[in-house]
């Protein structure tokens, strides 16, 4: 869903019309995953500021999805949100370096280790921000890769992380 908001915002350079349909995959990818919440507030506030003429209908189309997503949550368990949407991610015992590296540098799960390719995406950042015209956009991708960053890195429920035998 996020590549095809990537998509539809590439396209956008040359037909801004598009803009507005890129809360239909966003808005999906929030019901497959919610986390994506980062992507939806960063590539919204990018709508708003720089394609504001369609941010009304970008919102509109995004009801499209939430409206009966909410309605069902609402008839199935009384809440806006499903039972997995409300479960405590974070809490006190949380420990950010560690989930943060082992997401990115554990042997069994890291992202680096599995594709080490991802290091030079820093570099690839740096030559994309060259581009005045699409600077916003790449801003708010990076904004985007960082938000997920912290919130994977911070989520407590990292399971290498929260064994209590170390010899185990």
């Amino acid at each position: 869903m996020l590549v095809i908001a990537m998509l539809l915002l590439t396209r956008a350079r040359r037909r801004p019309e598009l803009v507005q349909y890129v809360s239909l995959p966003l808005a999906m990818a929030y019901l497959i995953r919610p986390t994506a919440i980062v992507p939806i507030v960063m590539i919204s506030t990018y709508v708003l500021i720089c394609h504001r003429e369609w941010f009304a209908r970008y919102v509109r189309w995004a009801m499209v999805i939430a409206i009966p997503w909410v309605a069902y949550n609402i008839a199935i368990y009384k809440s806006f949100f499903p039972p997995y949407y409300a479960r405590e991610a974070f809490s006190q015992t949380t420990q950010f370096a560690v989930g943060l590296a082992g997401n990115l540098f554990s042997p069994s799960r890291g992202l680096f280790v599995f594709s080490p390719v991802l290091l030079f995406a820093l570099s690839g950042f740096v030559l994309a921000l060259r581009d005045p015209a699409q600077r916003p956009l790449h801003i708010a991708y990076g904004l985007i890769v960082a938000g997920h960053s912290i919130i994977v890195g911070a989520a407590s429920m990292w399971w290498p992380a929260m064994r209590s035998d170390p010899a185990s």
